[in-house]
């Protein structure tokens, strides 16, 4: 070999495994960045963007495409998508919408509210001073003059449902293929009475009454339900009342039939973090409804992502199958690093949802079709952009790891600078035994305070090649013996005396450690 190549080694080989270390670095830090939630559902596919943080129900059409209404440029816009998530029809309203803004929309009917009236598509005011706006799939229920009422799209004919008094009593409608269904509930002491009642050709029947237990000191926030004939379910959101420090915030479930006499037992919900140890947290914009027999959530929830440099949590979207006995099983559906808000089913193997963005807001989907979403997914620069800046924040972190292995390095530099002070002809002589006792304290340093460097951070974050059973032990070895050889190396060819190969070694030592360990410390 050509000796002035030897000659250049010492610091060759080094810089070779640095590269290879950040080039691992960067190709798990992709990894992570572009994880899917589930191996078995989709990563986002990115379908427009929105103005404002809410995202109008997204509707399946009868020859399976999707329409989704979104706020561009404060004007109302539509998409079509085909039931291949291609993007076939957009339009543009010119209809003047906000973030309070609510819409009806059905093929060529559009409705909208806005401050307390309901418009038709050519601005009209129709409807005068409205309390609510609750759009449904095939029809429209509102509040005013404390009496709720259903409004036709077709025909913007009005009738009169119940008497509602909005300081008393708190609804919530749904419509589904089991029609039209209104839970309406009040809060009573120590609990809060429900009522189901079932809306059919303008007419109220009740289908199910209960009063359901709240325990002292606990309020209800927010009842979410689904009922599909015969079974109910239904989540109460509850917070704890008091005066200072952070809200706690407890889930109850609650399944029952129609036809069961009183209250039935309520489940007190936690749900574990599939890609993580802990439970979620902040559980919000839950959307109840059974599938496959089970009572099923998707829900927004505060979770453990390795999508972005130091934070690990973010808010993704969740979905929970629920049985009788209240265990649950907890699935992603959305992996992003921004914050994702407003989920909702757009079929039983589809979601849509908002990830909440400076730059403007994105209209999100994912499916468990994955063959269909995966042809479309194209080069995104900004996961190519995340991974770099994840790593060079990593990078930077590595640093630290320089500064707690002082403990193993300050060892030999206290020997040599004793050799240089007291025993300076020793060093003249160059024995070899000086090299070798050098390396020795550092061995030995090295393995009394290895857990000095080898945090558990390392353990938590760090990829499985860094992290298996004893690979501590394996990799402080495989880097001793190889910059063991090149320091050998440098006395042959490079003609360094002892004191300077055992500084190198414990340079090198350490370099490599911190190329593949330092980014995991902290």
């Amino acid at each position: 070999m050509n000796r002035s190549l030897l000659t250049q080694l010492y610091w060759v080989i080094p810089g070779v495994f640095v590269v290879f270390g950040l080039a691992l670095l960067f190709y798990q830090n992709y990894l992570n960045v572009t994880e899917p939630p589930e191996k078995d559902w989709s990563r986002a596919l990115f379908v427009r963007q929105t103005d404002v943080n809410k995202l109008p129900p997204i509707k399946e059409m009868e020859n399976g495409d999707f329409a989704i209404a979104r706020y561009e440029d404060e004007k109302l816009a539509s998409t079509i998508l085909s039931k291949d998530f291609v993007v076939k029809e957009k339009k543009t309203y010119d209809i003047p919408v906000d973030k309070w803004t609510q819409i009806y929309m059905k093929e060529d009917t559009i409705i909208y509210f806005k401050s307390k009236n309901i418009y038709d598509k050519n601005k009209n005011e129709m409807i005068p001073d409205v309390e609510r706006f609750y759009p449904l799939d095939s029809t429209i229920l509102y509040i005013k003059e404390n009496v709720l009422y259903q409004l036709i799209p077709e025909t913007w004919k009005s009738k009169a449902i119940m008497d509602i008094d909005l300081n008393k009593l708190d609804i919530t409608p749904q419509e589904n293929k089991d029609g039209i269904h209104i839970l309406v509930y009040t809060r009573v002491l120590n609990g809060v009475d429900i009522t189901l009642n079932q809306l059919n050709k303008g007419e109220m029947k009740t289908v199910y009454q209960s009063n359901i237990p709240v325990d002292p000191g606990k309020v209800v926030n927010e009842i979410s339900f689904t009922f599909n004939g015969q079974k109910l379910a239904l989540l109460l959101q509850e917070e704890l009342e008091q005066t200072q420090g952070k809200p706690e915030f407890f889930n109850y479930f609650m399944e029952t039939t129609v036809t069961s006499q009183g209250s039935q037992p309520l489940y007190e919900l936690t749900f574990q973090d599939p890609a993580g140890t802990n439970n979620l947290t902040e559980v919000s914009d839950v959307i109840l409804n059974f599938s496959k027999g089970k009572s099923t959530l998707l829900f927004q929830a505060n979770g453990l992502t390795k999508t972005q440099y130091n934070d690990n949590t973010t808010f993704n979207i969740y979905k929970a199958e629920i049985n009788e006995n209240g265990i649950i099983k907890t699935e992603r559906r959305s992996n992003t690093p921004a914050i994702s808000t407003n989920p909702q089913w757009v079929n039983e193997e589809t979601i849509a949802w908002l990830d909440l963005n400076p730059d403007g807001n994105q209209i999100n989907i994912s499916s468990g079709d994955l063959d269909t979403i995966n042809q479309l997914q194209e080069f995104n620069q900004d996961d190519w952009l995340r991974a770099l800046g994840k790593t060079l924040g990593m990078v930077t972190s590595a640093f630290f790891a320089i500064l707690i292995s002082f403990v193993w390095f300050i060892w030999p530099i206290l020997f040599i600078m004793f050799l240089y002070i007291f025993r300076s002809r020793i060093i003249d002589h160059d024995p070899t035994w000086i090299f070798y006792t050098g390396v020795g304290i550092y061995a030995l340093a090295a393995f009394v305070w290895k857990d000095q460097f080898f945090v558990n951070n390392i353990y938590t974050n760090a990829p499985e090649y860094l992290t298996f059973n004893g690979s501590s032990y394996v990799y402080m070895f495989m880097f001793a013996i190889i910059a063991l050889w090149l320091t050998m190396l440098t006395k042959r060819v490079n003609e360094w005396n002892g004191t300077l190969r055992v500084m190198y070694f414990v340079g090198t030592r350490i370099l490599l450690l911190t190329a593949f360990f330092g980014p995991y410390v902290i």
